[in-house]
């Protein structure tokens, strides 16, 4: 998974945290109109407990809730 192995790098350099933009994601992996996917997945549980981090905070958050904007700093446990 994309987004465990950026954390895992992350880590590896001694990181506290970690920073995901939805936009920046849907475009790594190639997707199209999957942003709310992204956004869902970015916010959600399962990925936290996988990657080990814990949501810290809402950089950006576009009014809809599910943009390319949405931006979330995670603390690396």
């Amino acid at each position: 998974m994309y987004l465990c192995d950026q954390v895992g790098l992350a880590r590896g350099r001694g990181d506290n945290t970690v920073t995901f933009r939805a936009g920046d994601v849907h475009k790594v992996l190639g997707l199209e109109h999957r942003m709310p996917n992204v956004c869902q997945v970015l916010e959600g549980r399962k990925f936290q407990e996988e990657a080990m981090v814990s949501l810290m905070q809402y950089i950006e958050c576009p009014p809809s809730g599910r943009g390319a904007n949405l931006t979330i700093k995670f603390r690396i446990l």
